[in-house]
């Protein structure tokens, strides 16, 4: 198995075990190993992300030019909500919430693309605050659009797969450069992260990217009043990584089944996301968001803003983990509008048949 497939395949098993607050009390005590893994946003009402004060505060707090509010604003969206950076990059306290005081400040032995050698293969996700000896302070602009696009480090060094960099490389040169601006203007926080253990085997190239051109293709004419909305939400929809959770993964360089991209069927251990079975099935298996019968036929844009924001299915029903939707979630915050074009483009595309796929359904969020 190549180190992409179970580094971020085992990650994302473990989402809600660091939590500690997924679905009230549904939380196995089996979660307790190792640091903090990645999570879904929480308490996202309660803590504030960092933000420039004005468009007056300088990049790096010093010394870069002026940058406009709103170009701030659309990076913190970004980073905050439609990738959710936070939900791997922010350390977790002990109840599972965010960090107030670490923000984008780095979680030590984040991945473990070595499982079962102790002396290999433990990562940390990175500190992206502009911390001058533990973040990105001494990184350029150019250098950290260069690890959000194209997977490469300031030192040249390709990063591993575990970040979606290889979707991530759809990002327009203006939303990279939001984002690489509001990372920029954030509070340096001086986070030391443990060293990365050595690998089995060494990664030599990034990851290549996956273009828009490879995703599934509009069956709308140019001409229909919906094409330019549903466009935007296949965008959308490439920069949030869902093709990573929602295809089934194979050991090729782009790590996922590329005739059946968004079709669903990848599988997440309920034990290894830390719920209880039942009522959670003991395996849950990622929802094909292709039109197909056995994905979201009968499905309108608006059932999708509901179960992106909202966390419920067309009936109700909670979305199982480790989708980070819900009040609760990274999801929460999209606008309407961008979650509304998320539907119009998932519904709008040929369906794909990928099976029968068992269903989840959990308890509705509160």
């Amino acid at each position: 198995m190549g180190l992409r497939m179970f580094s971020y395949h085992r990650i994302l098993l473990k989402i809600m075990c660091w939590s500690g607050l997924v679905w009230g009390s549904l939380v196995l005590g089996a979660c307790q190993k190792k640091a903090p893994e990645r999570v879904v946003g929480e308490a996202r009402s309660e803590v504030e992300a960092p933000r420039a004060e004005s468009a007056e505060q300088r990049l790096n707090q010093g010394g870069g030019p002026p940058v406009a509010d709103d170009v701030l604003a659309r990076g913190e969206y970004l980073v905050n909500t439609v990738m959710a950076c936070g939900d791997c990059h922010t350390p977790r306290d002990v109840h599972g919430e965010f960090r107030k005081d670490m923000l984008l400040a780095g979680t030590p032995n984040f991945a473990d693309l070595v499982p079962g050698d102790p002396e290999r293969g433990a990562i940390s996700a990175p500190n992206l605050t502009p911390s001058v000896e533990h973040g990105l302070g001494r990184w350029t602009a150019e250098q950290m659009k260069e690890a959000i696009v194209r997977g490469v480090a300031a030192n040249g060094e390709p990063l591993y797969p575990v970040m979606p960099y290889w979707l991530y490389h759809n990002l327009s040169d203006e939303d990279a450069d939001a984002i690489v601006a509001y990372l920029r203007s954030i509070p340096a926080v001086d986070n030391e992260l443990p060293p990365n253990q050595p690998m089995a085997t060494k990664l030599r190239t990034p990851a290549p990217g996956l273009g828009l051109d490879q995703f599934p293709q509009l069956v709308l004419q140019p001409g229909d009043t919906m094409y330019e909305e549903a466009r935007r939400g296949q965008y959308l929809v490439a920069i949030a990584a869902c093709a990573d959770c929602h295809t089934q993964e194979t050991e090729s360089p782009i790590p996922i089944e590329l005739n059946k991209i968004l079709a669903g069927g990848r599988t997440f251990s309920a034990a290894g996301l830390g719920l209880m079975s039942p009522p959670f099935p003991m395996t849950i298996y990622s929802t094909n968001l292709t039109p197909d019968k056995n994905g979201l036929q009968g499905w309108t844009a608006e059932d999708v803003r509901v179960a992106l924001k909202d966390g419920l299915d067309r009936e109700g029903r909670g979305i199982c983990p480790p989708m980070p939707s819900g009040p609760h979630g990274s999801y929460a915050g999209l606008h309407d509008q961008d979650a509304l074009a998320i539907g119009h483009y998932l519904l709008n595309i040929p369906p794909t048949d990928n099976g029968v796929i068992e269903s989840c359904a959990g308890p509705a969020p509160e």
